[in-house]
């Protein structure tokens, strides 16, 4: 048996565990057909992570066209973007499997939307620069280009 008989085997079971974990979230035949198409350490790491963060079917819909999309237009492969300090310290951080599995999310949206991220974060220097007293905070809920939403609100903070 050489090496290629082994790596075909190892792709086999991988592929044999990432479509039992297809068949049990429901996952569509388009997204499933995506993620066997990846390169084996690609999909290697992506079963992994899916299973450490129970990623559920929306979630993994989501993270499949989201790492297809950053893996083209930075020219890298999958697994490059999962090995990233913001990923790899989701995986290793406490806290719930819901939490850190919707933590996983916000980073590929960040990695995705570079310019959203960067008006986030101007938003929240604006914000913070504003020192606005206890009880008054600003919730930035949606923004579109001609009427953004931007809703203040108060709370009473009592006086004893």
């Amino acid at each position: 048996m050489n090496d290629s008989d082994i790596d075909a085997e190892i792709r086999e079971v991988l592929h044999a565990d990432i479509r039992m974990l297809a068949e049990r979230r429901r996952l569509p035949p388009a997204h499933l057909d995506r993620w066997l198409a990846m390169d084996d350490e690609s999909s290697g790491e992506l079963f992994a992570l899916a299973q450490i963060l129970r990623l559920r079917t929306g979630q993994l819909v989501s993270a499949l066209e989201m790492l297809d999309e950053i893996a083209v237009r930075e020219q890298i492969k999958v697994a490059a973007i999962l090995n990233r300090d913001e990923i790899v310290r989701i995986l290793s951080a406490s806290g719930s499997g819901p939490a850190r599995a919707s933590g996983f999310l916000e980073v590929l949206r960040q990695i995705r939307f570079p310019r959203l991220r960067a008006m986030q974060e101007r938003l929240r220097t604006e914000v913070a620069a504003l020192k606005l007293p206890r009880g008054i905070s600003v919730a930035i809920q949606g923004l579109s280009r001609n009427c953004p939403d931007v809703p203040l609100s108060t709370t009473t903070v009592p006086r004893y």
